[in-house]
Order: C-alpha cells, then structure tokens, then sequence
C-alpha cells in the first residue's frame, strides 16, 4: 500500500495532467470532424479507444524522454496513464461534466452578447474564443435535433401495427 501512495505522489499530477490533454486532443479531433465519415458508433468508439492506447503510451514516452526518468517504469507508467484517461473520460462523458462545460460556454456567449464593451468580451474576441464557442453551441443544437429525430423515427416504427400472419 505504501509503495501505492508513493507513485502517486510522484506521478498522479503529471498522469492528471497528460490524461486531461489526451481527452482534450480527441475531443479536437472530435470538433474538427475528423471521424464524420465513420458511420458506425462502434467503430468510432474502438478508434476513439486506439487513440487513447496511443496518445497514453506516447505521452508517457514524452514524460519520461523529457524529464530524464530510467524507461524501467515506463510501461506500468502507460498503462497507469491509459486506466486514468479512460476513467476521466467516463467520468466527462456520464456524470453531467460535458453538460457542465456547455453550459458555461453558453454563459460566456450570453455575457458576451449582453456586454460586447466589457474588457472580457473584447479579450475572448481578440482571441477567437467567442467565435469557437457559437460553433460549439450550433453543433451541440444540431446534435441534440438529430438525436431527437432519430428518437422520434424509432418511436413512429416500434408504434407501427403489422399485419397478422396467415
């Protein structure tokens, strides 16, 4: 158990920190509509999960390369780090944290668009922000429309009568 406490002493702030860059890399990805032409969720998500394998091996390898730390530990390192990439993500994904993060984004379009002379505003715009943030929110509207139009098809076939057969 000591051993345990003493390697996240030593690495639990830089896997928090390399976790939270490989979710928001994918999510990037995600937001630049790399993975569109996929059709299939399933394929998406083993793609999504691929990418984590990768990005966790590879940031522990930057980690270790950087900071000169002996490539003995490397391996439980990564596989340390993939284990906390994928928990924060779930954790992102399923306990209103994403619901969160849109949720301020649309604060700052609302405080934006009711104060455009305030020093905040003009520094989000003088950086892009604002403009990132609208095309976050159209998408998450687009999103949830199709979602309710898939929902709502699904709901009008199961509802269907068919015909007794003879």
């Amino acid at each position: 158990m000591d051993k345990i406490f003493a390697y996240m002493q030593t690495y639990g702030l830089p896997i928090l920190v390399i976790a939270v860059c490989v979710i928001a890399f994918i999510g990037l990805l995600k937001f630049f509509k790399v993975f569109n032409k996929i059709e299939s969720k399933d394929v998406k998500k083993c793609i999504y999960y691929a990418l984590d394998v990768i990005l966790a091996f590879g940031g522990a390898a930057i980690y270790f390369a950087t900071f000169h730390i002996d490539f003995a530990e490397f391996v439980g390192y990564a596989f340390a780090q993939l284990g906390v990439t994928t928990t924060l993500y779930s954790i992102y994904e399923h306990f209103g944290i994403r619901k969160l993060f849109h949720f301020v984004g649309g604060l700052i379009i609302e405080h934006i668009k009711k104060n455009p002379e305030s020093q905040f505003a003009k520094s989000v715009k003088k950086i892009g922000l604002d403009k990132a943030l609208e095309d976050i929110q159209a998408q998450i509207a687009e999103r949830d429309t199709k979602a309710a139009e898939e929902a709502k098809k699904a709901a009008e076939a199961q509802q269907q009568p068919t015909a007794p057969i003879q």
